[in-house]
């Protein structure tokens, strides 16, 4: 976000306005020096930075900035080639800090200044970890775009950022996954994915194929009556048999299964076909739902 203000005594000739950053303003950083550098990002919004700070978190950033610069050094306003959404995300980076304070920025956005990190001295291995606040502000953007976030993962290695994002990758449908896509996330992840979809499938069909025991044998409930737990459960296995997926819920498990075994009369039956529903259910939840 920016804001403007006035440079120069009110009303004199001299007087003008420039747009600057809402996160990097001068005494926005009251722990640090006077800032004493002013970058000027392509759509003219103005960043006052300290140079030592950027330093600190990477030499090479502070020069690749300076290189911008007319003179070469800090002493003049630095030009810089890139829009002020992804220069704020490479600042705040380099601070440690989170930039979606005032406002988080799109996915889009946080794409294209991760892919510009090496070419500005940045190691997206080293600023993108769990519990610091690039990771945090991608795992915001994971429920809704987790194909972006898994591919921008699988592009720069960062697997605790592709195993997050890929419990929201469930319900995709791979096919959908093209050329391009597959290329820039690389043939690792990409391969991960399929195991990860096609294992869960695997696993949910040999649980449904474990048929419920019956109960022992009592006057009022021989062997043959106990038949109606086994039908139930055929019945409910070839009814979720039609469409297993990767995301099937639990939800639709213990429904299915408890509409089919609704006309078991037998307590002792109910008692067990409601057994085995449960553990059905439980251990479909403890699958491995992350590559």
């Amino acid at each position: 976000m920016s804001a403007q203000m006035s440079v120069g005594a009110p009303g004199s000739e001299n007087s003008f306005q420039i747009e600057y950053s809402t996160s990097f303003y001068p005494g926005s950083h009251p722990h640090e020096v006077d800032a004493d550098l002013i970058i000027s990002s392509s759509d003219n919004v103005h960043f006052f930075a300290h140079a030592h700070t950027i330093h600190r978190a990477s030499p090479q950033m502070l020069q690749r900035i300076l290189s911008f610069s007319p003179t070469g050094t800090k002493d003049a306003v630095v030009c810089f080639p890139l829009d002020s959404e992804i220069l704020d995300i490479l600042l705040h980076t380099a601070y440690g800090t989170s930039c979606a304070e005032h406002c988080i920025p799109s996915i889009d956005i946080c794409v294209d200044a991760i892919d510009e990190m090496k070419r500005y001295g940045l190691d997206p291995h080293a600023v993108i970890r769990p519990g610091q606040p690039l990771f945090d502000l991608l795992l915001k953007h994971a429920p809704h775009h987790p194909l972006e976030i898994y591919i921008l993962a699988g592009h720069h290695g960062l697997p605790d950022l592709a195993e997050r994002a890929s419990s929201h990758l469930l319900a995709f449908q791979l096919a959908k996954i093209d050329n391009e896509q597959a290329t820039r996330m690389g043939h690792r992840y990409l391969r991960r994915l399929f195991q990860l979809h096609a294992g869960r499938v695997v696993v949910l069909k040999q649980l449904l194929l474990r048929a419920p025991e019956g109960h022992p044998v009592v006057l009022a409930c021989g062997a043959e009556r106990q038949r109606a737990v086994v039908k139930a459960w055929v019945m409910g296995v070839t009814v979720v048999g039609w469409e297993i997926r990767p995301d099937t819920s639990i939800y639709h498990l213990r429904s299915v299964f408890e509409r089919c075994g609704a006309s078991i009369d037998c307590p002792e039956c109910r008692h067990v076909y409601g057994a085995h529903i449960q553990q059905l259910v439980s251990d479909w939840a403890s699958t491995k739902h992350t590559i």
